[in-house]
């Protein structure tokens, strides 16, 4: 299981591709690790968190992107 750091929008957005461009051959968890980050906004975590997970979507990957360690507030915002 792999996990990647979150941090600016499209820094975070390029490199989870980037990170995520070579395919398992079965369905796999792609952690978002969000340690460190105590509030994001939902424009952040459109243009990255839900960018990243269209575009796996779009792609028909084997990956499954997971929020790990988020914080509540940052938890709220997904909720929104």
């Amino acid at each position: 299981m792999e996990s990647w750091p979150v941090r600016s929008m499209t820094e975070s957005t390029r490199e989870m591709l980037e990170h995520a461009s070579g395919e398992p051959e079965k369905p796999e968890q792609l952690f978002l690790d969000f340690s460190g980050v105590q509030i994001a906004t939902a424009s952040f975590l459109r243009e990255s968190v839900f960018a990243f997970r269209d575009a796996i979507r779009r792609r028909r990957s084997n990956f499954y992107p997971v929020i790990a360690n988020a914080e509540s507030a940052v938890e709220d915002e997904l909720k929104v």
